[in-house]
């Protein structure tokens, strides 16, 4: 059978959707060479997961997933043929060709994955490790810095007694030196008068006293006259001093006196015999003394300079007295001193003078007592600074008892009115450096440690401790950081 042979012409639809295929295949194409062209390949494979992580980018496992993912959506979208498009035409095997090129390159880049994680974790470790030891670093600064430990002590006083003279001068005066200060002196006359013993002995003899009991055994009285000798047991010769009947059986007691008065009579209780009677009687009636015997001087009164004195030193006492109760008020000033002297005084001795044989006498006094006021404070600045003086600038006052401030009155000169006292006074000297603390002694010691230090150093009364930070109970290690504060 012969077949004839017929043109095969495509129609006109045919025509138009081979038109839209391939205009699909194209843009399909062209869509897979625009993603191509986007992923730069030899960029990718020359560039190392240690320069992506120096250069500071995002870290290359999660870009390379996402585009793994990317990649293989669009290869499927691709691969989807249309209608009317068949896999043996060299378009479709452009595609197919496409889309290997693209499952090749998201292949080869799953490899890399392994050395950026290996590499990020690497440097992860390094980072972790630069910050902990940076981290230790500053730790160790911040201690040596900032830890630091104040001691604050109270120095030891000692007591010392010290003495000033001071001048003081009146209203309208000027101070004439640096130990001068200013007050109110002032000049009040009074009188006074008294009388007095006298206590001047002209001795004219001497005298040794007593008792004695005479005792009568005998069947008979027994007369006695006066002088009748009495004998001690250490042969010691006495008297009676009037004469005495002691009746039989009876005792008397008679007064004695010595028959050569002298100290060495006045002899103490003893038994007495009398050589006047008859020696056979003599067992029978004798003395006998209960106390010792009392020595005296025989002597007449007159009125001596030392009663005048006395009396002069008394009177001025009174004189004062009453001037205190006349001036009443201290003028201002905590401290008055009452003053009269002996040049000024006027002493009258009535109907007597000094030698006359009295037992009393009488005195009158004329005088001007000098009344000194003053303040305290100005004392005690003076003091201090002479204290201050003599330490120098180790040492400085810490406190003067004003209650034991002792005023005498040395001088008063009435030409300058310028009255000079002597001030006695108790001061109570303390160090004011901390020398006597050796802080190198006190590095890296805990708070125990420290408070035995510090109580064995003799120049240190009380003492107080403050650490920085507060919960660390420890010296620090630098002595520069140990501070020492005195009171």
């Amino acid at each position: 059978m012969t077949l004839s042979k017929k043109s095969h012409k495509p129609t006109k639809s045919h025509k138009t959707n081979q038109a839209t295929h391939s205009r699909g295949a194209n843009s399909e194409s062209d869509a897979a060479k625009k993603l191509l062209s986007m992923v730069d390949r030899p960029q990718l494979e020359k560039t190392s997961p240690a320069e992506n992580v120096a250069s500071g980018a995002a870290p290359l496992n999660d870009s390379f997933d996402s585009r793994k993912q990317f990649f293989q959506m669009m290869s499927q979208q691709i691969g989807q043929a249309k209608p009317g498009v068949s896999a043996d035409t060299p378009q479709a095997s452009h595609e197919s060709s496409e889309i290997d090129e693209l499952d090749k390159l998201v292949e080869s880049a799953e490899p890399n994955n392994a050395v950026v994680n290996r590499s990020v974790n690497t440097y992860r470790k390094l980072a972790f490790r630069f910050i902990a030891l940076a981290c230790v670093l500053v730790l160790v600064v911040l201690y040596f810095v900032m830890v630091k430990l104040t001691v604050v002590v109270s120095p030891s006083k000692q007591t010392v007694n010290e003495s000033l003279i001071v001048d003081v001068y009146g209203i309208n005066q000027t101070a004439s030196s640096d130990r001068s200060l200013k007050g109110n002196i002032t000049r009040i006359e009074a009188e006074e008068s008294g009388v007095y013993q006298s206590s001047g002995a002209e001795v004219k003899g001497e005298e040794v006293s007593g008792q004695v009991k005479i005792i009568n055994n005998y069947s008979k009285s027994q007369s006695l006259v006066a002088t009748t000798r009495l004998l001690s047991a250490d042969n010691k010769l006495f008297r009676l001093k009037d004469s005495v009947i002691v009746p039989a059986g009876v005792s008397v007691v008679v007064d004695i006196y010595a028959d050569k008065a002298g100290a060495d009579m006045a002899i103490a209780p003893t038994k007495f015999t009398i050589p006047g009677l008859w020696s056979g009687i003599q067992d029978k009636i004798y003395g006998e003394s209960s106390a010792t015997f009392a020595y005296s001087t025989i002597s007449d009164k007159y009125i001596a300079q030392a009663d005048v004195d006395k009396a002069t030193q008394e009177l001025n006492n009174l004189l004062i007295k009453k001037v205190k109760e006349k001036v009443g008020a201290k003028n201002g000033y905590d401290q008055v001193l009452y003053q009269t002297s002996a040049e000024t005084a006027q002493i009258e001795l009535v109907d007597a003078k000094v030698g006359d044989k009295k037992d009393q006498f009488t005195v009158k006094i004329k005088n001007i007592v000098n009344v000194i006021s003053f303040s305290s404070d100005d004392v005690i600045k003076i003091a201090q600074q002479k204290l201050a003086v003599a330490a120098g600038s180790d040492q400085t006052s810490a406190e003067i008892d004003r209650a034991n401030l002792v005023y005498q009155l040395e001088s008063y000169n009435s030409e300058s009115n310028i009255a000079t006292l002597k001030v006695d006074f108790i001061s109570r000297i303390a160090s004011t450096n901390s020398e006597f603390i050796d802080k190198s002694k006190l590095v890296n010691l805990n708070q125990t440690q420290i408070e035995t230090y510090l109580k064995g150093v003799k120049e240190i009364d009380s003492f107080e401790l403050h650490f920085f930070p507060t919960f660390l109970k420890r010296a620090p290690a630098l002595v520069d950081r140990i501070y020492v504060e005195v009171k």
